[in-house]
This record gives C-alpha cells, structure tokens and sequence, in this order.
C-alpha cells in the first residue's frame, strides 16, 4: 500500500492506495516545514503521530511500502525535508529510503502538469503562482509566507475581516451586519479582548478557518466581505499575471486551493480577461499516492517524481 500526504498550514490530507486503486482517504492536524526550533520538531513528532492514528482508524490492516509527502514550507533536500522524512519512516516503520518529501507546491504542480506544460496559482492557507518549465527548473511568484505575502489566501482573508472590523469600530461606524454576524457565530463577542486572545494565542490554521466566513458574507451581499473578496481576487490575479509575464511560454493556466471558491474563481477570472484560467479540483493526496507503484517500495522511488533543479 501506498500513502500520499498533503500537508498544509491548515490541515493534512491523506491518501491510500493499493494496485493503483485510492483505499481510503483521511484528514489530519496541520504539518508544515517550519522546524526552526526543538519546539517546532517536538509539534511535527506529534502531528505525525496523529496521521498515524488517522491513518490506521480508516485501515487498521493497512501494510505501508512507500509514502510521498508534499509539505509546505520545505523544498526537497532542504534539512526540514530530511528531518521530516527521517520522522515519517520512524512513525510509519518504513525504510527512509522508501519515504519521499516534497514541496506542496512542486506536487501539486505535478498533479495538473509535466514540466512545462502549464502555470498553477494556488490559494490555500497561503498564496503562490508556480510552474515548471521544460528543463525542470522552478519559478515562482509570491509564496512568502503570512508575514511577508500570502495575499488572497486563508489566512489574509482572515485577518483583513478582522483588520476592517477593529478599523470601522476605532471610527464610530455601525459594523457590517452579515459579517459581524457570521464571525460573532464562531467566536462570539468581536471584543479587544477576544480578538486578542483568538489572533496572538492560535495558531494559523484557526485564523485561516474564517476565511469562509467571509466569502459567505461577500455571497450574501455584505459591502465590507465584497471589497475584501475583490481585493484578494486582484491579488491573486497579479500573481498569476505576473508569473505568465516572467514566463511566456506557459499558456496553460490552472486556480486552485481551499480559499479559492468558486465565487472568488469568478472574480479572478474577472481580473484576467486576457488568460484563460481552469478552477481545479484535483485531489492531490491522491495523485501523490497514485504516482506511488510497487518498484517506491524497493528504494526506486526517486524516480517517480522530478525534483525542481535550482
């Protein structure tokens, strides 16, 4: 059997596959690359540990000959892509040689696109246009992360409705009813105190879970949630426009990610009239555990997957 990982900054998701066949499928906490201290690896030792768990509720049976894990945060060969893969054989009792880790970004690629086929803009917990060209080589625009970019992900649709609340409250306006509403149902009083609590003492995953929210309220007509759409739309538009700019080439366009509903693919699109852009919806745990065969098991997965050349 064989077990395709998807690990994001909200939330993991798993695939499991046998005789090219997809067995089962799972979600798990949040994993990223971002093992910068003991505290970091000690939190990735424990996420690991609850895929395991997640892992085998769905199959107690199951019998693992090979992984291959994308993981944000991390490039392939990186020391947070060696530690990882070392914590992943220890967790699933595998051989390290039969465990994989990858760039989120590079797999999913690989899951619309060979090198040089296309450019992929994905807004998940964060944002990045990427793309393969024919050589192999990575290119890229945006993708730094919620603290330098990240625009028109999860986590920037989050934080900008909060930001615009606490900013129309400081000016003695009546708030926007749809969206007070709908972030009031998951945290209850928009007081400083709450707002403090729930943004500097979460993690990121919790923030970026109200982005929905807020593309609910933009849905149903409230002016605040819209401008905030738009404007992540504009953003990711950018990314997109820039990278096919930089690379010419690239003709073929693919959206996709969690914050990228159908109703902001709309206004991306809107922002675009010159591409011609697909919404995907590829499952991509899956793909990686497809792109898996009986040979990974044997040490020979290496040459399933391209790694980006620098």
């Amino acid at each position: 059997m064989q077990l395709g990982i998807d690990a994001g900054a909200t939330r993991v998701k798993w695939s499991l596959a046998h005789h090219g066949n997809i067995l089962a499928r799972g979600d798990a906490p949040a994993l990223t690359g971002h093992l910068f201290s003991k505290t970091q690896q000690g939190n990735a030792t424990e996420r690991l540990q609850h895929l395991h768990a997640s892992v085998h509720q769905a199959w107690p049976d199951v019998n693992l000959s090979s992984v291959l894990a994308g993981i944000t945060g991390l490039d392939a060969g990186e020391p947070s892509a060696l530690t990882l893969r070392t914590l992943l054989s220890r967790t699933f009792a595998l051989p390290e040689q039969a465990v994989q880790v990858h760039s989120d970004l590079h797999l999913t690629y690989l899951a619309y696109y060979e090198p040089g086929a296309g450019a992929l803009l994905y807004a998940g917990t964060g944002s990045i246009a990427y793309l393969l060209d024919s050589q192999g080589k990575a290119h890229r625009t945006g993708g730094y992360g919620y603290l330098l970019g990240d625009e028109g992900g999860a986590w920037w649709l989050a934080r900008e409705s909060l930001k615009c609340l606490l900013r129309i409250k400081d000016d003695g306006q009546p708030p926007p009813p749809v969206l007070t509403a709908k972030l009031q149902s998951s945290l209850g009083p928009l007081d400083w105190p709450t707002l403090r609590a729930f943004v500097y003492g979460s993690e990121r995953s919790h923030l970026a879970s109200l982005a929905p929210l807020v593309t609910e309220a933009a849905q149903e007509g409230d002016p605040v949630a819209q401008a905030i759409i738009a404007n992540a739309a504009r953003e990711l538009a950018r990314l997109l426009s820039n990278l096919t700019r930089l690379h010419p080439a690239q003709h073929d366009l693919t959206a996709c990610g969690g914050a990228l509903t159908p109703f902001v693919f709309t206004l991306l699109r809107s922002y675009l009239p010159h591409h011609q852009v697909t919404y995907g919806q590829r499952c991509v745990s899956d793909a990686n555990a497809l792109r898996l065969t009986p040979a990974s098991a044997e040490g020979h997965a290496e040459k399933r997957v391209l790694r980006p050349s620098q």
